[in-house]
């Protein structure tokens, strides 16, 4: 019977392997060969990192030969590029890679240094409350767990990652591992709890609530007395500026426009530039400000040819040293045609933001603080307004690299928004669903002389 179990176990465990693609070495390298390639050459913010990449790269291919499998290649893979924490520069493994991979459906929300419980479904019912803290995951420290498993992880930036995480990543991992965690119940109980990872591909989502700012709302209208309110949730499609064109004469009056883009994913920056030029009598707008890495190799053949034979002169004033460096950047402001009179160019705007802010919904700011009275509210954006270039890996899977460096409204390399009145949600806004955020710009406006 021993013998038998043995041989079962082996069995499933072939069989489990047997249905997940075998890459060949050859491939492997030339997926870890295409990260290196497309990275070295066209990843805007390289060189903001203290990082030998090709030390990186060779150091990873004996990792990626000795890959058992499809997982474990790809694994790899999102280790060294969510090493960049940048939210455009990320692997997209293959379906049946994310088929192994599953969340736990408990919304976390990181305040005062606590990881707090704001959402759970059904099954964790009278287990955990909205106001427990996790306090350990596995037996380590949440901190400390953070730290080690949750952070290497992801690709979201330091600044807002702890912010970020809550929302569907920090349980997030492969199926067949086991995951314990520890509460603090606001009744002062702890409570150990085996967590189970559901997969978004074989599991029925439960609805679980959540504030009304991560709801599906395209677009929202909406008036506070002579205060007018727009709730954008992306620019993926052309419905926030052709909502927007419609309400254009009944926003004229408005005492000030409120523009919400917290959660907002981003989209298509021509969107978001239709918006802006009602505030603008320009007669173009800018519809991006950034800078892309050009490689000329006449450039860095000048300049090894000049620091190896150049006189005395030359090589003590490092004549043509940025030259040896293949990469260069340009590029500027791109303009957008501006259709519209500037109908809404006198009156005050304040945007509101957090940490879920991101892509052309950072730049939709940069924009608008270029032609209008701006007053941003909220939490520090995400930090991540460019352009990813995608690229198909074997396997099936893939990658995208950031190939825009952002410019803020100076002119200056964009980190991200730093609001100008910061303000985090507390616990009790979360429970109650109390907006203080937009209290605070509806107050802030009418205390205006």
């Amino acid at each position: 019977m021993k013998n038998l179990l043995v041989l079962l176990i082996l069995f499933v465990s072939i069989s489990v392997n047997a249905q997940e693609k075998q890459l060949t070495d050859e491939e492997k390298v030339y997926g870890l060969s295409l990260i290196w390639q497309e990275v070295n050459y066209n990843y805007a913010y390289l060189e903001n990192y203290n990082l030998d990449w090709d030390s990186v790269y060779t150091a990873n291919i004996p990792k990626v030969v000795a890959a058992k499998n499809l997982t474990e290649y790809y694994s790899i893979l999102s280790g060294i590029i969510n090493s960049f924490h940048e939210e455009h520069t990320t692997i997209i493994s293959p379906l049946e890679v994310q088929k192994k991979y599953g969340y736990v459906p408990i919304s976390l929300s990181y305040i005062n240094g606590k990881y707090y419980v704001t959402a759970f479904s059904s099954e964790y019912k009278d287990k955990v409350f909205i106001g427990s803290v996790l306090t350990n995951v596995n037996s380590y420290d949440v901190n400390d767990y953070y730290d080690k498993f949750v952070f290497p992880n992801c690709n979201l930036s330091e600044h807002i990652a702890k912010r970020q995480v809550g929302k569907g990543i920090f349980f997030f991992g492969l199926l067949n591992k086991k995951l314990r965690a520890t509460f603090l119940n606001p009744d002062g109980k702890t409570v150990s709890l085996k967590l189970k990872r559901r997969s978004r591909f074989t599991e029925a989502p439960e609805e679980i609530k959540v504030p009304k700012m991560y709801q599906d709302t395209a677009f929202l209208f909406k008036k506070y007395g002579d205060i007018s309110y727009i709730r954008i949730k992306s620019f993926l499609t052309n419905t926030p500026s052709t909502s927007f064109a419609k309400i254009v004469d009944s926003l004229k009056n408005s005492k000030a426009i409120i523009f919400d883009v917290r959660a907002n994913i981003g989209g298509n920056s021509q969107f978001a530039t239709d918006i802006i030029s009602y505030f603008s009598v320009q007669k173009s707008m800018p519809l991006w400000w950034g800078q892309q890495k050009v490689n000329r190799g006449f450039y860095k053949a000048a300049g090894v040819y000049t620091y190896l034979h150049g006189d005395s002169l030359a090589k003590a004033n490092n004549y043509y040293a940025e030259y040896i460096a293949i990469s260069h950047y340009e590029g500027g402001q791109y303009n957008w045609p501006n259709n519209t009179n500037g109908e809404l160019k006198d009156i005050p705007v304040i945007v509101l933001c957090n940490y879920l802010t991101v892509s052309s919904a950072e730049t939709f700011i940069l924009q608008l603080k270029q032609v209008a009275s701006v007053t941003v509210i909220g939490e520090p954006t995400a930090g991540s307004a460019t352009m990813a270039l995608e690229v198909q890996l074997p396997g099936g899977g893939g990658f995208n690299v950031a190939a825009s460096k952002a410019l803020d409204e100076n002119g200056k390399p964009y980190k991200y928004t730093q609001p100008d009145i910061i303000h985090i949600p507390s616990l009790e806004d979360e429970k109650t669903g109390n907006d203080s955020v937009l209290k605070i710009a509806i107050d802030l406006i009418n205390n205006e002389k």
